[in-house]
C-alpha cells in the first residue's frame, strides 16, 4: 500500500480515513444492497484501490493484463475504474508503457485516475461515456491500431444490452481482448451471469478465439455471499479482427 498516495487522495477529495473504512466495509460485504450507481461515488474508487493493494482475488483478475501488456502498442481499458497497470508496475517501468486509453461511464473513475497518473508522472487518454451508446464507440474506435489490446474487467455483465459491446468490438482490426465474466450471481446490477466455465466458453466462442483463461475465486474473508461466485478471465483474438 502506498500510504502517501492514499493520504493525498483523501485530502484531495475532502474525505477521511473513517469515511473510507466505513464505505469499504459496506461495499465489500453488502453485494445485494447496491447497484451501478455506487460506482459514481469517489469513495468506491478509493475502496477499489485499497482492495487492489490487499493482494487478494481482486487484483488477481488483472494478472493476464500484467503478463501480456508488453506485446501491444496501445491498450484500451473499458470500464477501467482505476489505472491498474501503472499502479502495479514499478515506477522505472512506466516510461515504456504502451499508449493507454481509459473508457468509463462514471466521471469518478476519470477524476481519481487523472490524480493517480499525475502522482505516478505518467499519462493516459480518457473517454467518459456509456458503452451502450453508439456515440461513445465512435470515440473509442478512433483508437484502433495494428497492435491493440482491449481490456474489460468486471464490465460486460453490467450491461443491459451487451450486444452493442460485441458489435463494436468486432470492428477493431488485429486486436486481442481480455475479458472477465461472472460465474454465479453477485450484485443486482449484474444483468448476466453463468452457471459454470463451460457456459462462459460457449458464450465467448461466438465472439472471440480463446487463447488463455483463468478462474479467480474470492477468498472466504472477501465478503458475504460469495461462496459460489467466481470470475473467469479470458484472453484471445476478437473474431472479425
Amino acid at each position: 500500500m502506498d500510504d502517501e498516495l492514499f493520504k493525498l487522495l483523501i485530502k484531495n477529495f475532502n474525505l477521511t480515513e473513517l469515511e473510507i473504512d466505513k464505505h469499504r466495509r459496506y461495499y465489500n460485504n453488502n453485494f445485494d444492497k447496491y447497484n451501478n450507481d455506487i460506482y459514481g461515488d469517489i469513495k468506491t474508487r478509493i475502496v477499489h484501490l485499497l482492495n487492489f493493494w490487499s493482494d487478494s482475488w481482486f487484483n488477481k483478475r488483472y494478472e493476464l493484463l500484467f503478463s501480456k501488456y508488453k506485446r501491444f502498442d496501445k491498450i484500451v481499458e473499458i470500464g477501467y475504474g482505476l489505472p491498474y497497470l501503472p499502479l502495479y508496475l514499478p515506477k522505472k517501468s512506466l516510461k515504456s508503457l504502451p499508449e493507454l486509453v481509459y473508457v468509463d461511464k462514471y466521471n469518478s473513475a476519470k477524476l481519481i485516475s487523472e490524480f493517480i497518473l499525475r502522482y505516478l508522472n505518467t499519462k493516459g487518454d480518457f473517454i467518459v461515456g456509456d458503452i451502450e451508446n453508439e456515440l461513445t464507440w465512435k470515440s473509442i474506435l478512433k483508437h484502433d491500431c495494428n497492435s491493440l489490446l482491449i481490456v474489460t474487467i468486471e464490465t460486460v455483465e453490467h450491461l443491459k444490452n451487451p450486444g452493442i459491446f460485441w458489435k463494436n468490438v468486432s470492428k477493431f482490426k488485429n486486436s486481442k481482448l481480455i475479458i472477465s465474466l461472472p460465474i454465479g450471481p453477485k450484485i443486482p446490477s449484474h444483468y448476466i451471469c453463468f452457471k459454470d466455465p463451460e457456459e462462459v466458453r460457449e458464450y465467448l466462442n461466438r465472439y472471440m478465439v480463446i487463447e488463455e483463461e483463468r478462474i479467480i475465486e474470492p477468498e472466504k474473508e472477501s465478503g458475504n455471499n460469495l461462496d459460489n461466485y467466481k470470475d473467469m478471465v479470458v484472453f484471445g483474438r476478437i473474431k472479425g479482427s
